[in-house]
């Protein structure tokens, strides 16, 4: 079966290099997206400045499977004073819903996300996700065009 989507894909040219890139997009549109969370989230974990995060809003979110949590949203104030940033999520799911501030860190002036500092490390999941997303978007072409 896979020789002759191999072979019919060949056979068509450019457009079956048009579809390929349609079957992967998919898979590397999801890449990126996870990757470049795993890019801010290593830069405020390594050269990303300190500071206070302080909860302004929070909502409950029930997935259907597993157990929910606090996504919350608020504002960052660097140590020195010298950086506030209003409106940025907070990458944690939170134990309570409490307004508070905690200590955190963000990747720069253009952070989208507030990291606190009891999960420094969350960024190592969006970075095997994306990796493995693209990987299976590379091995999927490799499948269909090798010789």
């Amino acid at each position: 079966m896979l020789a002759r989507v191999r072979a019919s894909w060949r056979a068509k040219g450019t457009e079956g290099v048009l579809l390929l890139l349609v079957v992967l997009a998919p898979f590397w549109c999801c890449s990126g997206w996870l990757l470049s969370g795993a890019v801010e989230g290593a830069m405020a974990r390594y050269r990303g400045v300190a500071g206070t995060a302080t909860i302004t809003e929070c909502r409950f979110s029930q997935p259907r499977w597993g157990s929910g949590g606090w996504g919350c949203s608020g504002d960052f104030v660097s140590d020195d004073g010298s950086l506030r940033i209003h409106d940025l999520d907070i990458q944690s799911k939170l134990g309570s819903g409490s307004p508070g501030s905690l200590p955190a860190r963000v990747s720069g002036p253009r952070a989208t996300q507030i990291y606190v500092q009891e999960r420094p490390d969350s960024w190592h999941v969006p970075l095997f996700g994306g990796l493995f997303f693209a990987g299976f978007g590379v091995y999927v072409a490799r499948l269909v065009w090798r010789d």
